[in-house]
């Protein structure tokens, strides 16, 4: 797996994440953000909704591609979520955490070129979601029917 170096503009880009989470945090409601940067270099952003019906609960990262999307600014470049603890945990700061499952899939079905910020064993890098999604399912849509 290549894994870059972040550059200035993906560190500004994960504090715009901490800034969400930090003001929209809610226990139990909120508390994963996340940002991603369009095509046009716009910021979309967004926090995960759980809901009392837990099979209810969406991730943060299909909101933020929904913004890009009625934006019109896909296929975005890359893509980073952070997450604030829950009450109780002793270490309160805040961490980048990688997309779930679904989430790679998501990503990858509307910006495949996109990379997606991750913390490798504490360091942070950037890798491209291929690289998360080895041998990711496709159907039979061509590549000008999708957006990246």
């Amino acid at each position: 797996m290549e894994k870059l170096k972040l550059d200035d503009q993906d560190y500004k880009l994960i504090e715009t994440a901490k800034e969400v989470i930090e003001k929209h945090f809610l226990e139990d409601w909120h508390h994963i953000a996340v940002a991603c940067r369009g095509k046009s270099g716009a910021v979309h952003v967004s926090v995960n909704m759980d809901t009392y019906v837990g099979s209810m609960a969406v991730c943060a990262e299909p909101i933020a591609i929904g913004q890009a999307t009625l934006a019109a600014d896909l296929p975005f470049d890359i893509i980073v979520a952070v997450r604030k603890p829950r009450a109780g945990v002793e270490d309160q700061s805040l961490k980048v955490v990688s997309p779930c499952g679904k989430c790679r899939e998501m990503i990858a079905d509307y910006a495949s070129d996109a990379y997606v910020i991750i913390s490798d064993e504490g360091s942070l890098c950037k890798v491209k979601v291929s690289e998360l999604l080895p041998f990711k399912y496709t159907s039979n849509k061509t590549k000008s029917q999708r957006y990246g």
